[in-house]
């Protein structure tokens, strides 16, 4: 989208660069050994070899037996399927799941429906680093429990979770542990038996590894049923031809994580740089990351007085990426719910950044981001004026001097109205549709909320146009503020921008 003179990757939590020793991996699989593992001829069994050397790399890493692994998408299906496997079941109203309030979207949002279809869902706790308290976790277990759902580290704030104390409780009681690692692989040490869980996710892309591929560790004679059914593999318990170049180089890069976690204590130093690098700027800056039990790479920071979506996209049009929260949360509009959990309010939320090194930042990629920063809070780099939804009126939008520019998605679009005579566009190609927005008008961008429109605005004062400015809250925001004007006249006259062919 933007012209970028160089590209740092802030934003590790959200995923990591492909390895060259997984692509490596791969593209051998790809090439020997294209077979279906479950076939009886010697290119099946060549498959199945490959399949069960793979299996076996993941599951010494994780200190897990080869049987234990299961074969995913990924860490959401993972989670997924163990709590279908307890929810989804004839007598689910007699389940009762405890669950952390800082847990992945891939379990909260599986939660969120598994209370609709009866089961009972329990929040544990937690303190203002989001750490469980114990205190509070040993009542709720004292009532009686199905599945209590932990994550070693959390992928906002990098809270490291004490997972041994809590599985002990839970033990005790009979109950078993669920754990998303997804985070955690690769940046701390992770063994299932010193943990004690009985069910674990993992992801590996998270780790240098391929998207689309990770695993669900299942303790030897824990209750388990499958999620996809169909064919016999992964011992029943996930159906469909495994992607075997994808587990491959899952494998591989689970083979690198001893390597990984040697440059951890590097990371942090370099982490630690960073954060020193930013309260000279900010001396106010606020950490919501804890001071100990942390991720080495992760930094949850608070700029008060700053929009996370203002912060953002000043950093990708100087070509570096940090993310406010989890990416699988990242199209809502709603704050943090990690932060929410943590007792930030949702101004202190919407002022908060999540950075992420990986085990390659360096000082170089550290001081580009401090000097950017600095230079939007010194004013070297021009901000882009905010217009009030109540100024946006009829006559605004009749003035041939303005040019409203939609950039919502199109589903968003078919959800709501826009504002009459705007102009839509693709945010994700946006680069193709410059040569019909006009330099000699004013530029007004809206979105649905306020957010993805920054990005877009910031775009097009760094090409050269200069009269923009966004439209607080979005198409949301003006509804609310016009409603008579949105009944009337929302969505008249839209018209969609056609883009540039690409060159053939």
């Amino acid at each position: 989208m933007f012209r970028l003179h160089r590209s740092v990757n802030f934003d590790n939590n959200a995923t990591t660069a492909v390895s060259r020793r997984v692509r490596r991996a791969m593209n051998r699989v790809l090439r020997r050994h294209h077979g279906n593992p479950s076939g009886a001829h010697a290119l099946a069994r060549s498959a199945a070899a490959n399949l069960q050397d793979s299996r076996e790399a993941v599951a010494q890493t994780v200190n897990a037996r080869p049987d234990e692994i299961v074969f995913t998408s990924g860490g959401t299906e993972a989670n997924s399927q163990v709590l279908a496997a307890f929810g989804e079941t004839p007598k689910s109203e007699g389940i009762r799941i405890l669950t952390m309030p800082i847990e992945h979207p891939s379990i909260m949002k599986t939660l969120e429906h598994l209370a609709g279809r009866g089961c009972k869902v329990e929040t544990i706790p937690v303190d203002a680093d989001g750490r469980v308290r114990m205190d509070g976790l040993e009542g709720l277990l004292a009532e009686g429990a199905s599945l209590v759902c932990c994550m070693l580290a959390n992928n906002e704030i990098g809270t490291v979770q004490d997972v041994p104390a809590i599985s002990s409780l839970a033990r005790r009681c009979g109950t078993p542990v669920l754990c998303d690692c997804v985070q955690a692989l690769g940046k701390i040490p992770v063994d299932v038996r010193v943990l004690d869980v009985d069910y674990a996710s993992f992801s590996a892309h998270k780790l240098h590894g391929p998207k689309g591929v990770g695993a669900l560790y299942v303790r030897r004679g824990a209750p388990m049923a499958p999620l996809l059914r169909g064919g016999h593999q992964e011992a029943g318990l996930r159906a469909g031809t495994e992607g075997l170049h994808n587990i491959a180089g899952f494998a591989e890069a689970c083979r690198g994580v001893p390597d990984l976690l040697a440059r951890s204590g590097a990371v942090a130093a370099r982490r630690d740089e960073l954060l020193a690098g930013l309260r000279a700027i900010r001396p106010d800056l606020v950490v919501r990351s804890p001071a100990d039990g942390c991720l080495p790479n992760t930094l949850s920071l608070g700029f008060p007085g700053a929009s996370n979506a203002e912060l953002i996209a000043v950093l990708d049009m100087n070509g570096i990426a940090v993310s406010a929260g989890s990416a699988c949360a990242a199209g809502e509009t709603a704050p943090s719910h990690v932060l929410t959990a943590i007792g930030v309010s949702e101004e202190e939320a919407n002022e908060t950044i999540r950075i992420s090194l990986g085990d390659r930042t360096s000082a170089r990629d550290v001081k580009h981001l401090v000097r950017t920063l600095r230079d939007f809070f010194s004013g070297a780099t021009p901000s882009v004026p905010v217009i009030r939804p109540s100024v946006v009126d009829e006559a605004f939008l009749e003035n041939h001097d303005n040019f409203v520019l939609d950039v919502r998605f199109e589903l968003e679009r078919r959800l709501m109205k826009g504002l009459p005579n705007s102009h839509q566009a693709s945010m994700i190609s946006f680069g193709r549709y410059l040569h019909q927005i006009p330099k000699d008008k004013n530029i007004l961008v809206v979105c649905s909320m306020g957010v993805d429109a920054t990005a877009i605005a910031y775009s097009l004062h760094s090409r050269g146009y200069r009269h923009v400015a966004l439209l607080l809250g979005g198409v949301v925001g003006w509804q609310l503020a016009q409603p008579a004007l949105y009944r009337r006249l929302g969505g008249m006259n839209a018209a969609r921008l056609t883009p540039k062919k690409r060159p053939q």
